[in-house]
């Protein structure tokens, strides 16, 4: 879930930053948070999610989502 995302505009060097959080939902429908934290578009290794199934990485901010309260 986003929670923050900044892109800069196009006329400028691309950046894309967001505070997000990484939720995890099993099978049995458990949710447990595995990641919070700033990412960064450009340095993906920074802060990655360290998961053995999941690779998350940033790549752009979208204004909108099918998920409610999902494209900040």
């Amino acid at each position: 879930t986003p929670r923050v995302c900044y892109s800069r505009p196009p006329t400028e060097a691309p950046q894309t930053t967001a505070f997000v959080e990484v939720d995890e939902v099993t099978l049995d429908r458990k949710i447990q948070r595995i990641f919070t934290g700033w990412m960064f578009a450009d340095a993906p290794a920074l802060n990655a999610v360290d998961h053995p199934i999941s690779d998350v990485w940033l790549t752009n901010c979208n204004t909108t989502s099918e998920e409610p309260g999902v494209g900040h």
